[in-house]
């Protein structure tokens, strides 16, 4: 299964939100073997007044993420870490697996480490993959902003300083046997 993890904003419950999702796992959701979402939401403790993670708090949010990641590695049952969300003062890591109380004492030995952080963890049945299709994976307009980035970034990667006029072309592709009104 491919790595392919990126982020994109948005809005939850009409409030600012981020979201950084492992894009790889779509060809592959639902996986039977997991049909378990389990997650563990931190409380902020210093967030924007949009609600939004600040910049003092970003190194510790970070620690906490690659926790997490070490923590999911080195799991006896297989759990993947799907993705999280961060709005309303709090970030949300996701994570499927076969056994939600496994997952809650992994989640949970996680923040042992950060006593500074309110936390709360829990599970729910999903054999669909509901969450992560619904609600974590971006809708079209939002795939389309993750793309655009990526483009940008290569070609600034390759030494364009995108200060140029380029023209942009549009292409329409209708089904053929479609209905026309």
């Amino acid at each position: 299964m491919t790595e392919n993890w990126d982020f994109y904003p948005c809005r939850v419950e009409d409030e600012p939100a981020t979201i950084m999702l492992n894009l790889g796992l779509a060809q592959a959701a639902p996986i039977a073997e997991m049909p378990v979402c389990a997650w563990l939401r931190v409380l902020l403790v210093s967030p924007r007044a949009d609600g939004l993670s600040s910049s003092e708090e970003f190194d510790r949010l970070c620690e906490i993420g690659d926790a997490l990641e070490a923590a999911i590695a080195e799991a006896p049952t297989p759990i993947r870490y799907a993705g999280r969300c961060t709005c309303s003062g709090r970030r949300d890591f996701y994570v499927y697996t076969a056994s939600g109380l496994a997952a809650e004492a992994l989640l949970s030995s996680v923040m042992a480490a950060f006593a500074e952080y309110d936390f709360d963890t829990g599970y729910r049945d999903d054999p669909q993959w509901s969450l992560y299709r619904e609600f974590l994976y971006p809708g079209p307009r939002s795939l389309q902003l993750i793309n655009n980035r990526r483009v940008l970034e290569a070609l600034e990667q390759r030494g364009d300083p995108l200060t140029e006029s380029r023209p942009v072309r549009h292409f329409v592709d209708f089904d053929a046997d479609a209905e026309i009104e």
